[in-house]
């Protein structure tokens, strides 16, 4: 078949498509709670209502969406949650970015073959046929950070982590071959114990940092930076 037909068949499926679509489609949203009113849902909403207003994406369906809030660490409610949202009717869900939660939330999805988008930390390889996460492999970041390292010839480096997970991310960076010999010092920290870790990393003269810390303690950490005078 000539690639102008093929092109055609392509436009006539498409069309077909999307004029098969629903009127109105819902989509399922699970966010923690401390994700209310946050920068990640308020991506979601401006995402649903931008493919409503541009008609030439879905010129005959419109997107509603039904946003739960569920306990951080709680597998049990979001399973709930996200029951009460099939029963809703929901035919895609998004969320939550919790590594737990979103694991159990993709069992449910898988279950029901019912799509499913996330970005959350999966340090999962496998395929997934009605997942899609758009959060960056964890592994390419690993190999970013090693590539980083070797370019700025870094031959010490303290890796600081806050939560247990945050080193399970990073062990393949601990573990990986490097080229030349890196002395790499891991530490766990909180609020509470930046500014004795830092000092401790400064008085070995350590001056290259990677830090896995939550997004909301990260005042805390620069401010110690500040005060030990780390910033050079």
């Amino acid at each position: 078949m000539p690639l102008t037909s093929w092109r055609c068949l392509v436009v006539l499926l498409l069309f077909v498509l999307v004029h098969s679509l629903p009127p109105v489609i819902k989509i399922g949203a699970i966010f923690t709670q401390d994700q209310k009113d946050s920068s990640t849902e308020w991506a979601f909403k401006y995402a649903v209502y931008r493919i409503n207003k541009d008609k030439h994406l879905l010129p005959e369906t419109t997107l509603v969406y039904d946003i739960q809030y569920v306990p951080k660490d709680d597998s049990f409610h979001a399973s709930k949650k996200a029951c009460q949202q099939v029963e809703f009717g929901v035919q895609a869900v998004f969320g939550p970015s919790d590594p737990m939660l979103g694991a159990h939330i993709h069992s449910i999805c898988d279950a029901l073959d019912i799509p499913h988008l996330e970005a959350r930390v999966d340090l999962e390889a496998e395929y997934r046929e009605f997942s899609i996460n758009l959060h960056p492999s964890q592994p390419l970041l690993n190999k970013a950070l090693q590539d980083v390292m070797t370019y700025l010839n870094w031959t010490k480096v303290a890796v600081i982590y806050e939560q247990d997970y945050g080193l399970v991310k990073l062990r393949e960076l601990v573990r990986a071959p490097s080229k030349r010999d890196v002395e790499i010092h891991l530490r766990q920290a909180d609020p509470d114990t930046y500014r004795a870790v830092l000092k401790e990393i400064k008085t070995k003269e350590i001056h290259n940092l990677i830090v896995d810390t939550r997004p909301e303690h990260m005042h805390h950490f620069l401010r110690g930076i500040l005060q030990l005078q780390m910033n050079d």
